[in-house]
């Protein structure tokens, strides 16, 4: 019956390292290890807990945090929203405003007739009316990519 395990343990000279665990009865190799695999068993498992990839944020666990999803969601799409208006606001609406004053600037120059003077008063008004409008405008662009980016926020998360 001994035998039939295939461990000969005073016999065989390569077996002198293996040793009894006094707690399990199992055998183990003393060069490879400091105990049976019982007795290992919980320093196993945590080695396995330190060799799996630590715990960063997961889309996943959004879903079973709303208020989280929900804040993480709305910043992400604020931010996303915030940069073509942003560029909206400075390229092409303020292009006009700026052409204006162009006009201004040349007009200014000029003696101040009646005419002219009338004239610059119009662009004036020009001015803050393209103001206006390029506001208008960005917070359209804003709230429009903003709300798209939201409603793929809701789709992916």
């Amino acid at each position: 019956m001994k035998e039939a395990s295939g461990v000969a343990m005073d016999q065989d000279p390569k077996n002198l390292n293996l040793v009894r665990c006094v707690q399990h009865g199992l055998y183990y190799d003393k060069t490879k290890a400091s105990g049976c695999r019982k007795c290992l068993s919980a320093a196993r498992e945590f080695a396995t807990k330190m060799q799996a990839k630590p715990e960063r944020f997961r889309v996943g666990d959004l879903r079973d945090k709303p208020a989280k999803r929900a804040f993480l969601g709305l910043a992400f799409a604020l931010v996303i929203g915030f940069l073509p208006a942003a560029y909206y606001c400075f390229g092409p609406g303020a292009a006009t405003a700026r052409n204006l004053r162009f006009e201004q600037e040349l007009l200014s120059r000029k003696p101040g007739t009646e005419e002219i003077l009338h004239r610059f008063d119009e662009l004036d008004a020009q001015v803050s009316q393209s103001h206006n409008r390029a506001t208008r405008n960005s917070a359209i662009v804003w709230l429009a990519v903003s709300s798209l980016a939201m409603l793929g926020w809701y789709r992916i998360t």
